[in-house]
């Protein structure tokens, strides 16, 4: 039986000097472009972390920020900097100092889908914090908490189900049930404030609506979009990208084959995260599964690797950084950091087209597909959590 420890002393405490924390963050974001608030707003996240030393518990002021319709760069790099935390603060048994802290965020905003999460203001560095306090509660076995935020994470954006599902198989009913009454509550209070109608609508028609707009674009980086590209041709009607014609022109074979691949992806990561050894490493190769299998992908899902990143680095750190394991890693994790930027202007080159931001660029449709670099990292990332995990089990062995 779990019981859910709602107020203590301690969290009473650390929860009084968020109100105002928050406050701040929502007035500094009524000024979207101010460099001001982000540096306030950084040295807010070093400042209150390294002060307070604060436990799990005091997400509960985090959470007060899913009130808001819309969130500034601000509060996404406060997200940010909390995630960060979280994540070392258990690798490292809270031996984290705050200028460590502050370069891995310098490091991480630098990166390409973090710079696009800042600039749109997207709610996926938000989720992702959801998602690391759901991994959090579930090692420590609050299991009806970490329910309730993979509840939050797929109510907001229909994404993680793959975790889901994962504990389906597992039989983690608590997990499962919490999760689904969080959505169905989520829904039905939905349903009150908008109507039912809106709620189905949603759920049958936007969807089915919007996959078609995207299925060939070259920036959605979702295996539902395989056959498509492969079978039917690469471009978009809504952005102004670059185009290119199918390999083989059979738009009949397209959906059974995008089908097929989405479900041996989706078997072939289910099976590595059941396999693991440890509960870290099937909940990094999930949250990568995750990003992947949504019918569309855009560069900024890609904040969810943060955790599986950081998860990789530390266990080949554990292991004194193997050779071949550690150059594989690092080649994966470059190719990721650098290539967003590069990624249109090499496929141009390739192909021998002038690279014109703007316009659309007919390139040919091999140099198209080099845009699937990216999940391939994000498969190989997997596999090396996977594998890694089993390299040290085998070590402790022969020790």
């Amino acid at each position: 039986m779990c019981t859910v420890k709602i107020l203590s002393r301690s969290t009473c405490r650390r929860v009084l000097c968020w109100p105002a924390l928050i406050l701040i963050c929502l007035c500094l974001n009524w000024h979207q472009n101010s460099l001001g608030q982000y540096l306030f707003l950084f040295y807010l996240t070093l400042h209150h972390i390294h002060r307070q030393r604060f436990s799990w518990d005091s997400h509960l002021g985090c959470s007060l920020i899913l009130g808001r319709r819309r969130y500034g760069g601000g509060v996404s790099i406060f997200c940010l900097g909390m995630s960060i935390w979280l994540i070392l603060s258990v690798f490292t048994q809270n031996r984290i100092s705050s200028f460590s802290l502050a370069i891995m965020i310098l490091v991480w905003v630098g990166w390409r889908p973090f710079l696009e999460e800042l600039i749109y203001g997207q709610l996926m560095i938000l989720l992702g914090l959801l998602l690391i306090l759901a991994w959090r509660s579930i090692r420590q076995e609050r299991f009806v908490i970490g329910g309730i935020y993979l509840g939050l994470v797929f109510a907001l954006k229909l994404m993680a189900w793959p975790i889901i599902l994962f504990f389906v198989l597992k039989r983690q009913w608590r997990i499962v049930i919490c999760a689904a009454m969080t959505v169905l509550i989520l829904n039905f209070a939905a349903a009150l404030l908008l109507s039912p109608m809106v709620v189905v609508d949603y759920y049958l028609n936007v969807g089915m609506s919007i996959m078609p707009l995207y299925r060939g674009s070259p920036f959605n980086f979702s295996v539902w979009t395989v056959g498509w590209r492969l079978f039917e041709g690469t471009g978009s009607s809504v952005f102004l990208s670059i185009e290119a014609p199918p390999l083989f022109f059979v738009p009949e074979l397209a959906p059974w084959f995008t089908y097929g691949t989405l479900v041996i992806y989706l078997i072939c990561s289910l099976w590595l995260a059941w396999r693991a050894r440890s509960f870290d490493i099937a909940f990094g190769i999930l949250m990568g599964v995750s990003i992947l299998v949504n019918p569309v992908t855009w560069i900024h899902y890609f904040t969810w690797l943060l955790f599986p990143i950081i998860l990789l680095c530390h266990r080949l750190f554990s292991l004194e950084f193997p050779f071949k394991e550690s150059l594989l890693s690092l080649a994966g994790m470059v190719s990721m950091y650098f290539y967003a930027d590069t990624m249109t202007q090499i496929i141009c080159y390739l192909s021998g087209v002038d690279y014109i931001h703007g316009v659309r660029l007919e390139v040919a449709p091999i140099a198209a597909l080099l845009t699937y670099i990216w999940p391939l990292c994000v498969f190989m990332l997997s596999f090396m959590l996977w594998y890694v995990d089993h390299l040290a089990m085998g070590m402790v062995k022969k020790g």
